[in-house]
């Protein structure tokens, strides 16, 4: 975790995206097995 001024702000927008990218990649499975 790196630190700076916004250390705050960034350690509370990491978990955020993460938390966006596993949803985006579930959407994209359910997506994929329904197409199937």
């Amino acid at each position: 975790m790196y630190t700076s001024r916004s250390g705050r702000c960034s350690s509370l927008l990491l978990p955020w995206i993460f938390q966006w990218r596993i949803q985006v990649q579930n959407f994209r499975l359910n997506w994929e097995t329904h197409l199937l």
